[in-house]
């Protein structure tokens, strides 16, 4: 790691060297000072989670019991209220009967439905001193049960009152909260009472049931977190069983017979005091606190049970060690930004002429040091400026003879190429012109004797001969084969030109002119662009008139004899040539056979409609005339062909000449 670190070093400039240093003890400080500290504000608040927790739970727990000790105040007040008829000599049981100074009630119903009433019990009885029962306000069927064998009434009968929390056997103490379940837990009091003569004769008992109570839960809720919308649980269980608590199931149900798991139940059944725990409740973590429930004989029978969501504190935590981690990285920031105005004011001539001479490597001497001080860096950077401006004087040289030899070579290379194409295409029409030579020499003997030969024939024949229409038929084709023998003659000789100084325009116009009375182009529109004051130009005027005449010819071929052509003569100044452009809106020219067109024997039209000499005929005129010939075309758009002629050079006498006239 430390070999690393130093060839590191090695590889970057003195300022970053010295900032890096710097900021690293800085940054290995301030890491372990945020690890101490996040350990510190970690404890700190899973300590303050904890103690909010069990502080929840020592509520829930101290209300409930307060609530179980007002029902037994209220129960000793109401029982003192009622001493008087219990310590008369009237047998306990007829006063299950009309009381002669209350008309059609009778003396228990009368105090159990009070006692509900204004206790709120759930559920009231009387017991006589055998502990059978004698009177129950909601399930008359269980009248004259013997309930003995709860253990709480031992110590009724001993004349001591009983409050306490106790599991309850729903088939004698059945009530609406409770029907729908074995058992319930509940606030369950007793208390004895006697005769006029000391002796006891039976006890009151009532409870108020804890499943499905949540205004005891309500009431705890609002008193823990008031207004707080946090998702803290506040639950009682009936063993692994919770039977009312403050959160939701939905937005409707309250969460209620829902089972602790296994495993936690298990760890909080035989606690005896408050225990705290990390549980997953509801698919999420909880910090919990929880304390057991005991019975009348000290039996766990479900659990007081406070949690809130880890996350909260988890929340906390992070936002404060982001504070703490933001705090320290502006210090860091802070420091490092001190540090680098520093090294800079060192470091920056050193960096600016390390960017002056990588720019002088990549061919900018475009650049210049400032010299602002005297001492060994300014004396560097004026020896840099020198060679900077050595090094311009001499690539300056070398550009100007660079440029000169590019110019050479691109004038040498256009030359070749137009030598090469010239003779690729020289070669070959001289190739087929041999040949097309041979043929019609060949062929041209034998097709006079069938013409004359024919011709003889058809003058010894009258017109009604069944053979004549035969023989005029041969005579016209033998015409259509002379003619196409004289075309290769004329391809193949290659005479050579008459040359005159002409006005191309004058070719062209005297070309359309042949054109213009024949049918077609009655049907072609004409259109002429022509610039004024053309040069002349040094041609075979004959063999132009043919060349224009074979371009026109197919332009109104492909038009179908129908549509639009536009003559376009002009000079080019920068080229010293005539440019003639003859365009038209035909059918235009497929890319597969374009560069084809100016091949001998390529043709596009029917069999017998032509000969395919006529633009390959026409393009060996332009050529020879060192003159340029070719096409462009979009495929039903139309096609543009155009020839481009040197001018001629005028001589002294010739420019004064044409001053004169």
């Amino acid at each position: 790691m430390i070999h690393k670190f130093n060839s590191w070093l090695k590889t970057v400039s003195l300022r970053t060297k010295i900032i890096s240093v710097y900021v690293m003890i800085l940054a290995i400080g301030g890491l372990l000072t945020s690890y101490i500290g996040s350990l510190i504000v970690d404890k700190t608040l899973m300590n303050q989670a904890y103690d909010k927790v069990t502080q929840d739970l020592q509520t829930l727990k101290l209300i409930y019991d307060k609530d179980q000790a007002r029902l037994t105040d209220s129960f000793t007040m109401f029982r003192m209220q009622y001493e008087n008829i219990f310590n008369s000599s009237t047998p306990l049981a007829s006063l299950n009967s009309v009381h002669p100074g209350q008309k059609g009630a009778r003396v228990l119903e009368t105090i159990s439905h009070t006692m509900k009433h204004d206790l709120q019990f759930n559920f009231v009885g009387i017991i006589d001193q055998h502990g059978i029962i004698i009177y129950e306000d909601e399930n008359h069927s269980v009248i004259g049960e013997n309930i003995t064998s709860f253990g709480m009434f031992a110590n009724v009968f001993k004349d001591s009152a009983v409050a306490t929390y106790q599991l309850i056997d729903n088939k004698l103490f059945m009530t609406e909260n409770s029907k729908s379940l074995n058992s319930s837990l509940c606030h369950f009091c007793a208390y004895p009472f006697k005769n006029s003569h000391g002796e006891l004769i039976g006890s009151f008992y009532g409870g108020k049931i804890l499943n499905h109570n949540y205004e005891l839960m309500d009431q705890t809720s609002q008193l823990i977190y008031k207004n707080d919308k946090t998702e803290g649980i506040i639950a009682i269980t009936m063993g692994d069983n919770i039977i009312a608590s403050n959160k939701m199931k939905g937005t409707e149900k309250r969460l209620s017979n829902e089972r602790l798991p296994a495993d936690i139940f298990k760890s909080l059944l035989n606690q005896t005091n408050m225990k705290m725990l990390d549980i997953y409740l509801f698919n999420k973590k909880y910090l919990a606190a929880s304390a057991p429930i005991h019975n009348y004989e000290g039996h766990s029978v479900g659990l007081f049970l406070t949690a809130i969501p880890e996350q909260i504190y988890i929340s906390i935590r992070n936002q404060l060690m982001s504070l703490f981690l933001g705090v320290a990285a502006i210090g860091l920031f802070l420091i490092a930004l001190i540090s680098y105005i520093i090294t800079n004011h060192i470091t920056k001539p050193l960096g600016n002429m390390v960017k002056i001479t990588q720019s002088i490597a990549n061919g900018n001497l475009e650049q210049e040091f400032v010299v602002d001080s005297n001492d060994e860096i300014g004396l560097l950077g004026s020896s840099l400026n020198k060679m900077v401006e050595s090094l311009k004087n001499m690539r300056s040289e070398l550009e100007d003879w660079g440029k000169t030899l590019e110019q050479k070579v691109n004038e040498r290379t256009n030359e070749l190429q137009n030598i090469q194409n010239k003779i690729m295409q020289t070669d070959r029409l001289a190739s087929i012109g041999q040949l097309a030579a041979g043929v019609a020499h060949e062929i041209n003997n034998p097709l006079g004797g069938i013409l004359v030969l024919s011709s003889l024939t058809i003058e010894n024949i009258s017109e009604n001969d069944p053979n004549r229409n035969n023989l005029e038929e041969i005579v016209k084709q033998t015409i259509r084969c002379r003619d196409i023998v004289k075309s290769l003659l004329e391809f193949s000789r290659q005479a050579d030109a008459k040359l005159s100084k002409v006005n191309i325009i004058s070719v062209l116009d005297y070309t359309i002119s042949l054109l213009e009375n024949q049918n077609v182009f009655n049907q072609i529109k004409l259109k002429k662009i022509y610039q004024k004051d053309i040069p002349r130009v040094e041609v075979d005027e004959s063999q132009f008139q043919q060349v224009f005449m074979n371009i026109i010819l197919n332009a109104i071929q492909a038009m179908n004899n129908v549509g639009m052509m536009e003559l376009v003569v002009s000079y080019n100044d920068q080229l010293q040539r005539i440019v003639i452009s003859i365009e038209d809106n035909g059918s235009g020219i497929s890319k597969d056979i374009i560069d084809k067109i100016f091949d001998p024997f390529f043709s596009t039209k029917q069999v017998g409609e032509g000969t395919g000499l006529g633009l390959s005929i026409a393009y060996g005129i332009v050529t020879r005339h060192n003159g340029k010939m070719y096409v462009s075309s979009e495929e039903g758009v139309g096609s543009v062909f155009t020839v481009e002629l040197p001018v001629i050079k005028l001589t002294e006498s010739d420019e004064s000449s044409k001053e004169v006239s």
